[in-house]
C-alpha cells in the first residue's frame, strides 16, 4: 500500500494520516490531494480513473467527512444503485458496501476514528 497523505490544513494544524488507497467493492481507489476543483468542491470520486480526490486545505474534520462522503459515492456506484433506487434497496446495498469497506480498510477506520472521534 502506498504511504498515507500528510500535510497541513488551512489553520496550519498537522493532519492525521489519510489512507493512500481505499478498496470499495472490487476496486482500489488511490486517494490524492487537490485544491478546489472546477467547479469548487471539497472532494471528488472518479470511478474510471480509480481516484478519490480531497481538498487537503480544509479543516481536518471536514477532510475526514469529505473522505467518507466520497467513499459513499464509490459504494453507491459499486452497488449499481443508479439515479432513483428504492430506499430499502439503497440502505441494504450501502450497508453491505460499507461493511466491506470497514473490513478491508483498517487504515481508513483508524483515520476516521482518530479524526472524527476527537471530543472537544
Amino acid at each position: 500500500m502506498a504511504p498515507a497523505i500528510r500535510g497541513n490544513n488551512s489553520q496550519g494544524a498537522d493532519m492525521t494520516d489519510i489512507p493512500a488507497s481505499i478498496r470499495v467493492g472490487f476496486q482500489d481507489f488511490a486517494v490524492e490531494p487537490y485544491w478546489h476543483g472546477d467547479p469548487p468542491a471539497n472532494g471528488e470520486f472518479l470511478r474510471d480513473a480509480g481516484l478519490i480526490k480531497l481538498d487537503t486545505s480544509l479543516p481536518t474534520q471536514r477532510i475526514a467527512a469529505t473522505l467518507l462522503h466520497e467513499v459513499i459515492h464509490a459504494a453507491w456506484d459499486s452497488g449499481m444503485l443508479g439515479e432513483t433506487p428504492d430506499e430499502e434497496q439503497a440502505v441494504s446495498v450501502l450497508a453491505n458496501q460499507l461493511a466491506q469497506v470497514w473490513r478491508d480498510n483498517p487504515a481508513l477506520v483508524a483515520y476516521l476514528e482518530s479524526t472524527l472521534g476527537n471530543r472537544p
